[in-house]
């Protein structure tokens, strides 16, 4: 008996094809790997995709670049596997350079990797504007640019980025030490005078050049110092000290001559109170030398201080009253009947004296000619023409004093001592 069997199968020609659905992805820029929102196909029954490039693959930059996906059917008796292609753009990355703005600086320093301090998200190559060792101009707000040029230019785009910076004005550095001390006559000059600085500019001096300053310690001199480009330089002073030491004998004639000093003869001062004053701050046991001539005004007179006229005024050739053969040679110590000659206010720790002159037409209510304390003296001198309210016409004594050799006269007093009233005490030799 014959038996037919029938095996039935189905070609490959009546599989179905997947339909599979996938469009093209949005641009991507590089740096950013493949995923499920660029490799997303779908088909229209189950089954396993399988892409090329696969997920996190991260694409060099280009324009139209294929993507393929591969799709096994699960139902493989009635699916045949498919495929398809689509393509993606991957557009060049921007670098991301991180760079603040650099603290200020001051004036005069340069451009340096403090401030031109710029990183990047890529490899690559920075070119600044201004440059590294650029000295810029004082101001606010100005601005430092960078270019960069990636390593990887195919990937990336050259960038760029600015930030401002503040530079400041820089203040001056003045040089100037305290002078050597000086002697009093000395007049100022560029030995003292002579501070320097770090740029151009001009020197104004308080006091100035050529000033006679009295005696005293630690006298101030100062300076105030104005660039030549204020753009970019602050004005700037200084300050310094200078002993300036009395000497002695000071000189005095009716009119000044040189300098005005009283240091000599040929630079004398013309005021018997001014060469006084002169010891106000440096007090030291000194003498003053009066050429003959007539001096208006009353005197105080300070610590340790000796007055002597009779003088010519050229040198100390000197001729006291007694030897006198004329008023020219006189030294005239006048009062103008207006007031007290000399006053001594009080008893000073080192005597005074009082020699070779003529104290005329003094008033005062207590010693119109002079009033001296215990350690005066008044010697070889004429006191004439001298008047007081009360005690003393000529000299008054108080606790002591000495008048020598002196020729007293024509002197009034209202009440006690037309010439000389001594007050517990006094020599009159």
């Amino acid at each position: 008996m014959l038996i037919l069997v029938f095996i039935a199968y189905q070609t490959s020609a009546n599989k179905e094809v997947p339909v599979i659905t996938w469009a093209n992805p949005a641009d991507i820029v590089y740096g950013t790997p493949l995923s499920a929102i660029q490799l997303n196909a779908t088909a229209n029954t189950t089954g396993t995709f399988a892409y090329t490039p696969d997920i996190g693959v991260i694409l060099n930059a280009g324009t139209n670049q294929e993507l393929s996906v591969l799709f096994t059917p699960d139902d493989l008796v009635n699916f045949e596997p498919a495929s398809k292609i689509v393509t993606i753009n991957v557009l060049k990355a921007t670098p991301v350079i991180t760079w603040s703005n650099p603290a200020d600086i001051i004036y005069q320093t340069v451009l340096s990797a403090a401030q031109l301090n710029a990183a990047a998200s890529t490899t690559g190559t920075f070119s600044y504007t201004p440059t590294f060792g650029t000295l810029l101009n004082a101001g606010l707000n100005q601005e430092l640019l960078v270019l960069f040029t990636p390593s990887n230019e195919n990937n990336y785009y050259t960038a760029e980025k600015t930030v401002q910076i503040n530079v400041h004005k820089a203040t001056p550095v003045i040089t100037w030490v305290n002078p050597n001390d000086i002697n009093y006559g000395v007049l100022l000059s560029s030995t003292q005078m002579n501070a320097t600085v770090n740029t151009t500019g001009t020197f104004t001096y308080n006091p100035i050049i050529n000033t006679l300053l009295k005696p005293a310690l630690a006298q101030t001199l100062s300076v105030s110092f104005a660039p030549s480009d204020p753009l970019n330089w602050n004005p700037a002073s200084k300050s310094v000290s200078i002993n300036v030491h009395a000497v002695t004998p000071i000189y005095v004639k009716p009119q000044s001559e040189g300098t005005g000093s009283g240091v000599s003869w040929s630079n004398a001062i013309n005021s018997i109170q001014e060469a006084i004053n002169l010891f106000d701050n440096y007090p030291i046991i000194a003498e003053i030398r009066i050429a003959a001539g007539t001096y208006n005004g009353g005197i105080t007179v300070k610590n340790g201080i000796s007055i002597n006229g009779g003088y010519t005024g050229t040198d100390d050739t000197r001729i006291l009253p007694f030897e006198a053969t004329s008023n020219e040679e006189l030294t005239i110590l006048d009062g103008q009947n207006a007031q007290r000659v000399i006053t001594q206010g009080l008893a000073f720790a080192n005597p005074t004296v009082f020699d070779g002159l003529v104290i005329r037409n003094g008033n005062s209510t207590a010693g119109g000619g002079a009033y001296l304390y215990a350690n005066a003296t008044v010697s070889n001198s004429f006191i004439e023409n001298n008047t007081s309210t009360n005690h003393a016409g000529g000299i008054y004594l108080n606790q002591g004093g000495t008048l020598e050799n002196c020729r007293i006269y024509s002197n009034f007093a209202d009440k006690f001592g037309g010439a000389v009233y001594c007050n517990e005490g006094g020599t009159v030799t």
